[in-house]
Parts: structure tokens; C-alpha cells; sequence
């Protein structure tokens, strides 16, 4: 049995959420309201989001290889971890759609790829945010939320996937956030051998 802590469930969210949204008060504070800061931010809730996502994503593939405190606390507040991803995800979203209203036309000048890809990641988001709480998630066949998650959740991890690594190939810095989303594949296709090799042993 888990022991629970202070940092988890639903004050892990309002930690995540809050401390995040102080930073950006505080930053916006220093640094003034203009197109440099916002631009920082844009690229701070990007890279955050990623790594809580990376957490919730293989959170189930994590357990099975390596058995621990932390991954079991990883595990167990998978759904919180979610929503915190999605929290902080649709504060990317507000930021882009800010700096498109006061300084720059980033939707208008964006192709029309990346705007279908944004919009069906986000449509995803949206759909496994609301689905996380009891009231939706009764509502829908056990099978049905199951297809919903994993196929939202590698939509996203695609979409971080190809944007790493075009950022990576501007920017070698970028390879480090590419590395970790191939950890994340890999971790996910390893689970998927070994309950396939379950399967057939049965």
C-alpha cells in the first residue's frame, strides 16, 4: 500500500497549478508585459507540460520495470498528474492566443498542418480533462475511456514528438527533450512486447 503525502492527488494539482501560475505573475512582474516575455513563457509552459506529460504518459510503463516508491506514487497520482498536464497546457494555449491578440498573428502566419495537429491535440486534452472527473467518466463505457486515453495520449506524444524533433534539428539543445520523448516510446513499446508475450504464453 501506497503511503499518501501531502504533494499528491488534488494538492498536487493545486501545487502544480498555483506555484506555475505565481511564476509567471512574478515573471510577468520583473520582466514587464511584452512580446520577450511572453515568448519565454510560451517555451517555459511548452517544456513543463512536456515533462509532467512524460510522467503521466508512462506512468503504467515505469511500474512494470522499475518497482519503486517513486514510481508507485508516479502511478497513483497518474490522473492528477494529467490534469495538471492539461491545467498548465491550456495556459500554453492562453499565452499563444494572448501574444496572437496583442502582438503577433502566430495563428494566421502558422501552416495550415500545424493548426489541424494543434486543434486535434488540444480537442484530445480537452476530452481526456473532462473524462478524468467521475461525473463524465461513469458516463462512458469502460472500453470506450480506455481508447479515448491511449489514443489521446500518443496524439500528444506524437505532436510533442515531431516538434522536438524539428526544433532539435534548429537547435541541438532541442535533443534532450527528444531524448526523453524516446524514452517515452520506448517505455511504451516494451510494455506493449511484454503484455503481448503474456498473451501468447497464456
Amino acid at each position: 500500500m501506497i503511503q499518501e503525502t501531502h504533494i499528491s492527488k488534488w494538492n498536487l494539482v493545486y501545487i502544480i497549478s498555483l506555484s506555475f501560475l505565481l511564476f509567471v505573475a512574478v515573471f510577468i512582474g520583473i520582466n514587464d508585459f511584452n512580446l520577450r516575455s511572453l515568448q519565454k513563457l510560451l517555451k517555459l509552459s511548452a517544456r513543463v507540460s512536456f515533462l509532467i506529460f512524460t510522467l503521466t504518459f508512462s506512468a503504467s510503463s515505469l511500474i512494470l520495470f522499475y518497482k519503486n516508491r517513486i514510481t508507485k506514487w508516479i502511478l497513483a497520482n497518474r490522473k492528477y498528474l494529467g490534469i495538471s498536464f492539461a491545467v498548465i497546457h491550456f495556459f500554453h494555449l492562453l499565452l499563444l492566443i494572448t501574444k496572437n491578440y496583442f502582438f503577433e498573428s502566430a495563428f494566421v502566419e502558422s501552416s495550415l498542418i500545424s493548426l489541424i495537429g494543434g486543434t486535434i491535440t488540444y480537442s484530445f486534452i480537452g476530452l481526456m480533462l473532462l473524462t478524468s472527473f467521475p461525473y463524465f467518466s461513469k458516463r462512458m463505457k469502460t472500453k470506450n475511456w480506455n481508447f479515448l486515453h491511449q489514443t489521446g495520449g500518443y496524439a500528444i506524444l506524437i505532436t510533442f514528438t515531431l516538434a522536438y524533433l524539428r526544433y532539435t534539428i534548429e537547435n541541438p539543445y532541442f535533443s534532450v527533450f527528444l531524448f526523453i520523448a524516446m524514452i517515452v516510446w520506448t517505455l511504451r513499446i516494451l510494455k506493449w512486447k511484454r503484455k503481448s508475450g503474456l498473451q501468447k504464453r497464456i
